[in-house]
């Protein structure tokens, strides 16, 4: 609607709409944000990559994503405690 106060154009699509993204779940949209974009678009390029299932995601994926943290010795050994806690506290529960 032309001169109207909505952010739909006229196609009746919002202007922050994903498009074919709009398919995807919010961790395949995630993961996808985390890659580069020549990466982003050969992926977005898969004619199945909304009827994926995760596991198949992952490891379609994995060797394409850039890391952004580098993970230190601290946060190893935090994720452990937090393991070892977890059992405790699921062993000691019962």
């Amino acid at each position: 609607m032309p001169g109207g106060d909505n952010n739909h154009g006229e196609d009746g699509k919002s202007e922050g709409d994903a498009g074919e993204g709009s398919r995807l779940g919010v961790t395949k949209l995630y993961t996808l944000a985390r890659m580069a974009p020549a990466s982003r678009h050969q992926l977005l390029r898969e004619p199945r990559l909304a009827d994926m299932g995760d596991r198949e995601f992952r490891a379609l994926t994995s060797p394409l994503l850039l890391r952004t943290r580098k993970v230190t010795g601290n946060m190893r050994g935090h994720g452990l405690r937090m393991k070892v806690r977890a059992m405790y506290e699921a062993l000691t529960a019962g």
